[in-house]
């Protein structure tokens, strides 16, 4: 598996050298972040700060996994031609940076912090994923196996068949099913894309799970390791591969992007990794696994749903108690929640919200919700790994020891 090392040193490699000459571009067209104005006031001294970072990274990982595959191609003797499984899981990255990037432009255009509508973004989600969802089941290879498969998924395959009820309601439900992932996953990270680096730290601790995970599976498939506790994963190699590049692009970006932040990964970079993290749990068939290896992205959503459930039926409730003034009460200080875990200290008193913040500095609070959401995360992965391999150990040997 040295060709997944070379696709990690390349990825890190690319990413980390084209980065700065984006930054430079970005500042000669003068095209920056945008602030809210209702956002963290220690917020406020980043706006110019360019962004859409995922214009680079995202390619750099492509590129490096294409580079590693004709090097192994040429001094291995393995076949140059992507597998099915890499052709997807790369395309639809590459399809969601592009919603991503439309978003980031409208904001550009609109000279705001809003860029595509609700509506809008939601269709080119839709648009991306609808035909993947599709192409996800097609490309059987001599074995009959596809990329996708229509059985739910913990560490492997469960015994739960979606198209058991037939082929119209199952196909339907695998539709449901994928998309479900796919709107949620996408979403998540776009929503933890927030403080200086912790979506890229978040997302390298993930994908390094996932490269552990595929390595695994590659070596123990059961086309070559046939036995007990053997993986049916169509093409792990090619995931390790890029799950390696995608590491090693995340690395090259976070170099940049950790506070002080000189650039920004943008809807572009964090709706292609959602794209990426998608993929990743449908191919590996590890799909209810996610909330566990992402569990910060999917608190970070889940905080923004609580938000707007508590706010909408406390002030509905205030209307109906004919309150002269109707109020409404937040969960969280602000979300989604590494916002309220900035501005929170530990003790409950506010630690960074004050707007006389010296100009070009960091919070501390930011760096330490930086840090504690990467342990988190990084902890989290753990956890996944324990159960993913745990589960190979019971089926081989009864006990684990």
């Amino acid at each position: 598996m040295i060709t997944v090392l070379i696709a990690g040193v390349l990825g890190f490699v690319l990413s980390f050298g084209a980065i700065p000459l984006f930054i430079r571009q970005m500042q000669k067209l003068k095209l920056g972040q945008l602030i809210r104005d209702e956002g963290p006031a220690a917020h406020q001294h980043k706006a110019g700060t360019p962004t859409m970072a995922g214009l680079v990274f995202i390619p750099a990982a492509v590129l490096a996994y294409f580079i590693a595959l004709l090097l192994s191609a040429w001094f291995y003797g393995t076949s140059p031609k992507p597998s099915a499984t890499a052709w997807l899981t790369l395309g639809f990255t590459v399809g969601m940076l592009a919603v991503g990037a439309a978003d980031d432009i409208m904001k550009f255009r609109n000279k705001g912090n809003e860029g595509l509508t609700e509506i809008q973004k939601t269709a080119g989600l839709l648009a991306v994923t609808l035909p993947f969802s599709y192409l996800a089941f097609q490309f059987p290879n001599s074995a009959g196996a596809t990329p996708a498969s229509t059985a739910v998924s913990f560490v492997r395959d469960l015994p739960l068949d979606l198209m058991a009820p037939g082929a119209i309601v199952g196909t339907l439900l695998v539709m449901a099913w994928i998309n479900l992932i796919a709107l949620s996953g996408t979403n998540a990270v776009n929503f933890t894309d927030g403080l200086d680096g912790l979506a890229g730290g978040v997302m390298m601790t993930i994908f390094t799970g996932y490269l552990a995970m595929t390595v695994w599976q590659y070596s123990h498939r059961c086309v070559s390791a046939a036995g007990v506790g053997c993986y049916d994963v169509r093409d792990a190699g090619a995931l390790a591969m890029i799950a390696a590049a995608l590491v090693g692009s995340l690395g090259g970006f976070l170099l940049w992007n950790v506070a002080k932040a000189q650039i920004f990964m943008g809807d572009s970079g964090s709706l292609a990794l959602g794209g990426a993290l998608v993929a990743f749990a449908i191919f590996t068939r590890t799909e209810l696994l996610l909330p566990i290896i992402a569990l910060v992205p999917v608190l970070e959503v889940f905080s923004v749903i609580v938000q707007k459930f508590v706010f909408k039926f406390s002030r509905k409730g205030s209307v109906s108690r004919g309150e002269k003034v109707p109020h409404a009460h937040r969960f969280f200080r602000m979300t989604p929640f590494h916002h309220h875990m900035e501005k929170t200290g530990v003790n409950g008193m506010y630690s960074i919200d004050k707007k006389g913040i010296a100009p070009g500095t960091v919070s501390s609070g930011e760096v330490n919700s930086v840090f504690r959401l990467w342990v988190v995360n990084a902890l989290c992965v753990l956890i996944a790994l324990a159960l993913f391999f745990g589960d190979w150990f019971s089926q081989n040997t009864g006990v684990i020891n």
